[in-house]
């Protein structure tokens, strides 16, 4: 038996946020400026445009990592600093991987209890939801895979790919 090993990141896109960032950063400066020469209370507003700047590019530098290995899908999100384990699915426990935009999905909302967003919604591939059995129910997981990650999928459990 031959085993199987496919590595996939997805890099959110830099762009993404670039106006927004920009903009949040020049209005700390500017409330700063203003609460140092004017008028002091301008320094929340500026510690506030601060603290956004940070959260928006602390969002753009996320990465998700894809792990398949023999029959096993290790998510994992990185950021610039630590790496989580969102999850590991093996794939036997797959009841089907569908388009996000599929109507089938609705037969499935009520009996979700855990959903996993592993997507940057940037990169322009297809996102794709798969739902693992779980207990008394699914967990719902939202991936981004390239066509060779796809490939396997559709080698390996090819009845619960659905269009």
């Amino acid at each position: 038996m031959q085993d199987e090993y496919l590595e996939q990141i997805v890099r959110a896109n830099k762009e993404t946020g670039g106006g927004l960032s920009k903009g949040l950063f020049a209005a700390a400066v500017f409330f700063a400026a203003i609460g140092l020469l004017l008028y002091w209370p301008a320094i929340v507003l500026a510690i506030a445009a601060g603290v956004a700047t940070w959260v928006v590019n602390n969002k753009k530098s996320q990465e998700y990592e894809y792990l398949y290995v023999n029959g096993e899908l290790d998510i994992d999100v990185v950021k610039s600093w630590k790496r989580k384990r969102l999850g590991n699915f093996q794939m036997e426990q797959l009841e089907c991987m569908m388009p996000k935009e599929s109507l089938r999905l609705e037969g499935y909302k009520g009996r979700v209890k855990k959903s996993v967003d592993a997507t940057t919604g940037s990169t322009g591939q297809p996102i794709f939801a798969m739902l693992f059995k779980q207990d008394q129910g699914y967990v719902q997981v939202w991936v981004e895979p390239e066509e060779e990650l796809m490939a396997i999928f559709r080698r390996t459990v090819p009845s619960k790919i659905l269009n």
